[in-house]
């Protein structure tokens, strides 16, 4: 069964609020560690690969992602270039991921290298109270 993109996209709303210029409800104002790490990963990639996070259950994956994105809007990333996708969610999980980021990229907007809206996200500043991180180190490669 194929998905519409019409269907997607509704769903893919609910998840992005900020899509629709809303508030992500409910972020608590204390931020793990692992924050920390996290928004330099995304602000710093070191490949230009999508952010996975994993885990067991309740442990505050999704709070931690939201957190990420929260910071990465106020720091001024245009809202259509983040997505949060979870595959729990069935139409998502029927549609699979590559009609899912498929239906992202068609609706994101373009923006040309001369646009004056683009910004170097190389060297971004960090949150208040967030600070720099000294050195992150990728998961798979802790001892």
């Amino acid at each position: 069964m194929r998905v519409s993109k019409e269907a997607l996209i509704a769903v893919l709303s609910q998840f992005n609020p900020w899509w629709r210029v809303e508030a992500i409800c409910d972020l608590p104002k204390w931020r793990r560690a692992a924050f920390r790490e996290l928004y330099a990963w995304t602000t710093y990639p070191p490949a230009p690969r999508a952010a996975l996070l994993s885990g067991a259950r309740q442990i505050g994956k999704t709070t931690l992602m939201l957190q990420a994105v929260d910071a990465l809007l106020r720091e001024g990333v245009p809202t259509t270039n983040t997505l949060y996708a979870t595959f729990d969610h069935p139409i998502l999980k029927l549609a699979g991921i590559e009609a899912v980021l498929e239906t992202w990229r068609e609706r994101e907007p373009k923006i040309e290298a001369h646009h004056p809206q683009r910004r170097n996200w190389s060297r971004p500043k960090f949150p208040k109270g967030v600070g720099r991180p000294k050195k992150v180190i990728h998961p798979k490669y802790r001892v």
